[in-house]
């Protein structure tokens, strides 16, 4: 009888545990409420916890699209001052609800303001089939806005060819705020053991690794630029300079008496010498930046070419273009 018993009881409990886990999954498999959801972004954002509220209500206009809803999560994101998410709100007003102008509008005016604290990236890999990671995680290929700092860039061959935990070695990249990097990662399906020298460690056995070219900065300091800049800045003061001492030097000629004593006119002449002299500067000034702009400043973007990193085995190459 006890043995009879407790066989049921095992039977009973194990029949009550497969209904729960069964009740689980159905739970789980049952699709987010974007009633229930936006009404979780009012209250975090009532309890001002305004990232939590942005987000959720852009989980809940991706539920059930609509632009106040997404007016909502703009404003939360604003208040958060989460520029990334910021961004990726805008995008989607730009992208989901353009017939709302008011709505547009303010997702590019929010765009524009957020993306001036972000570095804004386009990643592409080639031969396809492949997938780019981005601080190893996949990203699609294309643009988007990252946070500036240090990321870790790699790509990988896919398809049934290839091993699915199999990616390119990561390297690392250093985004400065307001830059745009454009690159374009070629992952070859050749074998190599060419060396290329690096400090870094040696790679795993049979991983594959990641030859970075082209990294460099947009937003570094321009030495050109700054000299540029500078005598655009000393013209502008010195001309300054020349308007005063000129309206000073008109008005005490003005002044004098019908007859002056020496002193006088001394006093006038000493003060039509310093505006010559102040003009004379800014004439030079304005000259030597006029050159410098023309001849001495390159406005364009320029190709940095820095090779760093080892090959071994199957390799990837990364470009870059500024």
């Amino acid at each position: 009888m006890n043995i009879v018993w407790h066989s049921r009881a095992r039977s009973a409990c194990f029949a009550v545990l497969l209904l729960l886990s069964v009740g689980g999954m159905a739970q789980a498999a049952e699709p987010e409420d974007a009633a229930a959801v936006f009404d979780a972004a009012v209250e975090h954002f009532d309890a001002a916890q305004y990232e939590a509220a942005a987000r959720a209500f852009l989980r809940a206009d991706l539920l059930a699209p609509d632009p106040d809803t997404l007016n909502n999560a703009l404003v939360a994101a604003k208040k958060s001052n989460e520029h990334l998410l910021v961004t990726r709100i805008a995008e989607r007003a730009l992208e989901a609800h353009q017939a709302d102008p008011g709505l547009v509008a303010r997702a590019r005016t929010a765009l524009a303001a957020a993306a001036v604290h972000l570095s804004l990236l386009t990643l592409s890999c080639l031969p396809a089939p492949c997938q780019v990671y981005l601080d190893g995680e996949e990203v699609a290929s294309g643009r988007m806005y990252v946070s500036p700092g240090t990321h870790r860039i790699s790509a990988a061959r896919t398809g049934e060819e290839e091993e699915s935990d199999q990616r390119a070695s990561e390297k690392r990249v250093t985004f400065s705020v307001g830059t745009t990097y454009v690159f374009e990662i070629k992952v070859p399906t050749g074998e190599s053991s060419e060396t290329l020298g690096d400090d870094s460690p040696p790679p795993p056995q049979g991983a594959r690794t990641l030859v970075v070219q082209g990294v460099g900065s947009a937003n570094q300091v321009r030495a050109d630029r700054v000299i540029f800049y500078s005598a655009i800045a000393t013209t502008a003061i010195l001309a300054g300079f020349t308007t005063w001492s000129g309206v000073n030097a008109t008005r005490a000629n003005e002044s004098l008496p019908t007859k002056p004593n020496e002193a006088e006119v001394q006093g006038v002449e000493q003060k039509v010498l310093r505006t010559d002299i102040f003009l004379g500067a800014a004439l030079v000034s304005g000259a030597f930046t006029f050159c410098w702009g023309m001849w001495g400043t390159d406005f364009k973007p320029r190709a940095v070419d820095v090779g760093v990193g080892w090959q071994q085995g199957p390799s990837a190459t990364l470009g870059g273009r500024f």
